[in-house]
């Protein structure tokens, strides 16, 4: 993924970073071997870009990643989350994740009910996913303003054609946020007990380095 010159994260010397990294084999046969790599583009601090930051908004959040899968039922399926963002800003671009089934995934703001952004799915005829779009919020004007204390809904949208249960499925939103004031970003908690816990997993789940991540209530699920 490259994200234009004109925006950045930004960094600090001797800054911990964690990545959760996930796939799928498609191909039937095991892959012995595989490989991610990230390659990080570092600008001076005399390049001055919009500074932005990772946002991830899950309706079945979690703080241990195996935690957050849900089952789908036969038919139409709904299942959100409910959050307020710490601090006011702009989501400048959104895509999302689903697993089988999903239609879309969509923001909405919880007080008046109305949707902000979604992102729809692309589907065989099957209902399987193949594809979700990247939908790019500030190319005129600063983006989808988000004020800090308000509550909004980020909603999973399932059509499950078969008589079956699907297992195991999961939605989220993903996009990039510029804060309003980023250094007022509330600093990380080693010390809390959510973070422990997202740090242990990460350990437990990673093969050689030790690393460091940087939630809401959960919305009733709702079918017709």
């Amino acid at each position: 993924m490259r994200i234009p010159r004109t925006i950045g994260v930004p960094m600090r010397a001797g800054q911990e970073l964690g990545v959760y990294a996930t796939w799928h084999n498609d191909s039937g046969p095991d892959i012995p071997v595989a490989y991610w790599r990230v390659a990080l583009y570092m600008a001076p601090p005399s390049h001055r870009r919009l500074a932005v930051l990772p946002a991830y908004m899950d309706v079945n959040i979690q703080t241990n990643p195996e935690e957050n899968r849900f089952n789908v039922p036969p038919g139409h399926f709904e299942i959100g989350y409910e959050f307020t963002p710490p601090l006011s800003g702009h989501l400048v671009v959104v895509t999302g994740h689903l697993h089988d089934y999903g239609v879309l995934v969509k923001l909405v703001d919880a007080a008046s009910g109305r949707t902000l952004v979604e992102v729809k799915s692309r589907r065989d005829s099957l209902g399987h996913v193949l594809s979700i779009p990247r939908k790019l919020l500030a190319i005129r004007g600063e983006g989808l303003y988000l004020k800090a204390g308000h509550r909004y809904r980020v909603v999973g949208v399932f059509d499950n054609p078969t008589r079956d249960t699907s297992y195991g499925a999961m939605a989220n939103m993903v996009g990039l946020f510029t804060p309003d004031h980023y250094r007022e970003w509330p600093a990380v908690d080693p010390a809390d007990t959510y973070y422990r816990r997202d740090l242990v997993d990460l350990l437990a789940n990673g093969a050689t380095d030790s690393v460091i991540v940087g939630g809401g209530a959960p919305t009733p699920e709702r079918r017709r």
